[in-house]
């Protein structure tokens, strides 16, 4: 089998650190409560919601989402493909989105940070890869 390289896991890892490093007033721009969504719907407010899923409040954050992210893809993606860990992760995200949301309706905290991504993959590994005996390898 030939290697192919993660490009959706590096693509998304560099979408992560790459909006860490926006400008404070930019990134409270773009981060938005479940409340907007919910009593302002809006493709603005959904897009936002879901960009915000990319941001992370620190570099402690950032580096743990990603160090997972990169470890759960790096496997996932060998297993079944770019374009199907790409869905995969867009699934995982807007899950991660509708739970928060449905949840915390009338909060102001934004969704923030890659959780949701990192548990779809953290999901998609076990099923795919659980059995293994080395798994991070």
């Amino acid at each position: 089998m030939q290697y192919k390289p993660p490009y959706v896991t590096f693509l998304f890892s560099c979408i992560f650190v790459g909006l860490f490093f926006l400008p404070e007033p930019l990134k409270e721009r773009l981060l938005t409560s479940p409340m907007e969504i919910v009593y302002l719907p809006s493709f603005s407010a959904l897009g936002r919601a879901f960009l915000s899923g990319f941001m992370h409040i620190s570099l402690g954050h950032l580096l743990s989402n990603l160090c997972l992210f990169i470890m759960l893809g790096y496997g996932v993606e060998g297993k079944i493909g770019s374009r199907k860990t790409f869905w995969l992760l867009i699934a995982s995200g807007m899950g991660a989105l509708i739970l928060h949301v449905s949840h915390l309706v009338v909060s102001p905290i934004p969704f923030l940070g890659a959780s949701g991504f990192v548990f779809g993959l953290l999901a998609a590994y076990c099923k795919l890869l659980g059995n293994e005996k080395r798994w991070f390898s």
